[in-house]
């Protein structure tokens, strides 16, 4: 599961690197609410399917931390973190798009990015290293 996580992940920064390099998103005005569907269609669709795989990517941390949690304490460590950051950097690209695309929100969507595809790289190695246990064995770190 955690494959499928890096996976979701990769698809995500590379939609996000596109857009933060080809694409101009229009600006709000002052106090109003910049999100319309005008942002959203600036981005021929991008942004779109930004969002989507956010979406669904976030989906896929809560499922793969309720599975984790019936493995034992290693895999949900791993994949609750992965969840935590992920909303993190789901919550910044709200930010992002509410704040007239603040830098502080682009950085702090990217750190998020950077710390769940760590926490799922972890989760990884931890299974396939033959230190994972099962819930009967899992007693603790």
């Amino acid at each position: 599961m955690a494959i499928a996580m890096l996976i979701l992940l990769s698809a995500q920064y590379l939609t996000g690197l596109y857009m933060n390099l080809y694409v101009q998103l229009p600006r709000g005005h002052g106090d109003s609410h910049p999100v319309s569907m005008g942002i959203f269609m600036a981005g021929g669709g991008l942004l779109m399917l930004h969002v989507a795989l956010g979406v669904a990517t976030l989906a896929g941390a809560l499922v793969v931390t309720m599975v984790s949690s019936t493995i034992g304490k290693r895999a949900l460590f791993w994949s609750s973190a992965g969840t935590g950051t992920l909303v993190l950097a789901a919550a910044s690209g709200m930010g992002f798009l509410m704040s007239n695309q603040s830098n502080v929100a682009s950085l702090l969507m990217a750190i998020g990015w950077l710390l769940a595809a760590a926490a799922y790289t972890g989760q990884l190695v931890d299974s396939t290293s033959g230190r994972h246990r099962t819930p009967s064995s899992d007693q603790g770190w």
